[in-house]
C-alpha cells in the first residue's frame, strides 16, 4: 500500500479560491480543527465564515480549497468520497460558508473535514524531527512512515508530530482521481519497516 500527503499550500489554477484566514465566530478554538481535536459540540449555528486570502481572486471553486492554516476544506462530492472510503473513522464533517472579498457568501456547501486525533505512524529513524531540548516536536522536515505502525489506519489521517499533515492512503488517492476531483495535488510518502540507521 503506498501513502501521500495532501498539498494543502496547492492551487492549480491562480483563480481557485485560497484561504490564509482563520474561521470566525469560534474564538480561540479556532486552532483545534488544524490539530484534531473534535470541535463539532461548539460548532455555531449559523456555521463560521472564512475569508479568502488578500492576494487570490478566488472566483473559482475547486473541489479542495488550499489553505495556509490547515483546514482540510472540502466540496460535497469530495466529502462524500471520504466518507465512503473512512466507514466508522472518527471525523468531523463541519459546515462553513465561504467568503467573496466583498464578504458576501460565496458557497454555503463546503465543510471542513475533522479527523479526530493524530496517528502515530512516522519512523523515528528515517523521518528528520526537529526537537526542543525537552522533546517537543519543533517539526518535521521529511516524513518517513513505519509499515509496521499503518497495520489498521484509516484511508485518511494525521500525523502526530504535525497533525496539521493529512495522509491518504493508495485507494483513497486512487478515488480522488476517478472523480477527477480539482486541487488535489499528492505527494507520496517513502514507507519503510526498519528502525535501522541506513
Amino acid at each position: 500500500m503506498r501513502y501521500f500527503r495532501l498539498d494543502l499550500l496547492a492551487m492549480a489554477d491562480p483563480k481557485f479560491y485560497f484561504t490564509d484566514k482563520r474561521t470566525k465566530g469560534l474564538g480561540l478554538s479556532t486552532w483545534q480543527m488544524a490539530e484534531g481535536v473534535t470541535i463539532s459540540s461548539k460548532w455555531p449555528t449559523p456555521p463560521p465564515t472564512i475569508m479568502p486570502s488578500d492576494d487570490t481572486p478566488a472566483t473559482k471553486l475547486p473541489d479542495l480549497i488550499g489553505s495556509t492554516v490547515g483546514y482540510l476544506i472540502a466540496s460535497p462530492p469530495l466529502r462524500q468520497c471520504i466518507e465512503e472510503h473512512c466507514p466508522g473513522v472518527e471525523i468531523e464533517y463541519l459546515p462553513i460558508v465561504l467568503l467573496s472579498h466583498k464578504k458576501r457568501p460565496q458557497s454555503q456547501e463546503y465543510c471542513m473535514v475533522n479527523p479526530i486525533g493524530p496517528c502515530d505512524c512516522l519512523n523515528h529513524v528515517h523521518s528528520k524531527i526537529s526537537y526542543t531540548d525537552d522533546r517537543k516536536v519543533i517539526g518535521v522536515d521529511k516524513f518517513v512512515l513505519d509499515l509496521r505502525k499503518l497495520d489498521g489506519a484509516p484511508a485518511l489521517f494525521r500525523i502526530a508530530e504535525e497533525p496539521s499533515e493529512y495522509v491518504v492512503n493508495e485507494t483513497l488517492a486512487r478515488a480522488f482521481g476517478e472523480h477527477n476531483f480539482t486541487n488535489i495535488l499528492l505527494k507520496e510518502i517513502e514507507v519503510s519497516a526498519s528502525d535501522q540507521s541506513p
